[in-house]
């Protein structure tokens, strides 16, 4: 079976044009040492779309000749690197993580948090169908993509593999537990101080512990 890690890397916002290069690194890093390749989109190859996060819905049709795809957030960094999450994953079945709380009161299907989601070959067209059902829609649903995508699978039924919590968990979590920081709730304010620098924290400590060389 043919996989890979597919990262969306389009410099559209301020914090990815500074601070993209160097989550990279850490995300390159943890895959290549499990020897898993990554597969890098730094520019929109002529989609139109409201947010590059609707992209990974097209993964196979980006990035053809793959059994499975690993969408991941370029937010979402390696925290340790003593577990493959290939190991974790369910290659037959759609992949997505639990949102932080576990459900939400704010839509009735918004389970799943997005910023990582496994895509097999054999459902890459129930997420092109998603895209081109849901991507023009006037309504603009919060967090781009993630509320369509949670309905159309709850809509549609699918049994999809739950992520273990320890490979996204946001910011503010136990590092000793967490395998993967996801610091969405950070960067993306990019008014605060607290943004990148908390990322730039993330980078020394690997380096520091020779986990990055």
């Amino acid at each position: 079976m043919k996989t890979a890690v597919f990262v969306t890397a389009i410099p559209d916002m301020k914090w990815i044009r500074t601070h993209g290069p160097m989550c990279l690194e850490i995300i390159r890093a943890y895959f290549s040492h499990y020897g898993h390749e990554v597969l890098v989109l730094d520019k929109n190859p002529g989609i139109s779309v409201k947010h590059n996060s609707w992209l990974w819905l097209l993964a196979h049709q980006i990035f053809p000749g793959y059994d499975y795809l690993l969408y991941w957030n370029l937010d979402i960094l390696p925290n340790k690197f003593d577990e493959d999450i290939f190991n974790s994953l369910d290659l037959t079945k759609i992949a997505v993580c639990r949102e932080a709380d576990g459900s939400s009161t704010k839509f009735p299907y918004y389970y799943y948090n997005c910023g990582m989601a496994g895509i097999p070959k054999q459902y890459s067209q129930f997420c092109i169908d998603t895209f081109n059902r849901w991507k023009d829609d006037p309504n603009n649903w919060p967090s781009y993509e993630q509320y369509y995508v949670n309905m159309e699978l709850g809509e549609h039924k699918i049994d999809v593999h739950e992520i273990p919590k320890k490979f996204n968990m946001f910011y503010g979590s136990d590092p000793s537990v967490a395998v993967c920081l996801h610091y969405s709730y950070t960067v993306y304010k990019e008014t605060e101080p607290l943004a990148t620098p908390v990322m730039e924290e993330h980078y020394k400590r690997l380096k520091e512990q020779g986990i990055l060389k």
